[in-house]
């Protein structure tokens, strides 16, 4: 219970400009997706390290310190960490999701300046996260070919507003969603192992 405590408290942070997505579910739950995406698991207050060689998308609020403007994105997590790397003045708060970049090239890596509401929102009006993800569980390769493409990382961002991970799969980077149980198992086998 400690370190739940712990987690949800260190992980808190808001989304507080009126044009983004909503978030809907607790911090805790973003924050276990965002250790997943790392992989990365804490339990009982030590962290396990193991192979995440799937590339999740993840949700983040970037500020461009250039010009001040924040937009909460999608990415893929793997061109997140290559932005943090190349910008060595980056800030970060609220842990791993809420970045400060000076360099303009790292905003380029993680999609800032492609990345539009309007398209998030044209993309995703009339679709639901739960049906999706059952839709997704249902017939993987369906979900895959209806819903890659151009608003591919709009239905991520949906997805991960709502507790579902999904990770750009395949040598064709299809968009997939990770089972909740797949994630559970991940937990459950550190936590029998370790």
């Amino acid at each position: 219970m400690k370190t739940l405590q712990f987690l949800i408290i260190l992980f808190s942070f808001s989304i507080c400009y009126a044009q983004s997505p909503k978030q809907s579910l607790p911090d805790s739950v973003y924050s276990q997706m965002m250790w997943i995406a790392k992989g990365e698991i804490v339990i009982n207050d030590t962290l396990f390290k193991f192979d995440a060689n799937t590339a999740y998308y993840i949700v983040v609020k970037i500020t461009n310190n250039l010009t001040k403007e924040t937009k909460e994105i999608c990415t893929l997590y793997p061109y997140l960490e290559q932005a943090i790397i190349l910008d060595s003045k980056v800030c970060s708060k609220g842990y791993d999701r809420e970045y400060t970049f000076f360099s303009e090239k790292s905003l380029e890596i993680v999609g800032f300046y492609d990345y539009e509401y309007e398209q998030f929102h044209e993309c995703t009006k009339t679709l639901n996260a739960d049906s999706l993800y059952s839709e997704a569980l249902n017939d993987y390769m369906a979900f895959a070919n209806n819903y890659s493409g151009k608003c591919q990382i709009y239905i991520a961002h949906l997805l991960f507003n709502h507790g579902f991970m999904s990770f750009a799969g395949s040598l064709a980077g299809h968009l997939n969603v990770l089972d909740n149980r797949q994630k559970k198992d991940i937990i459950n086998s550190f936590i029998k192992n370790h």
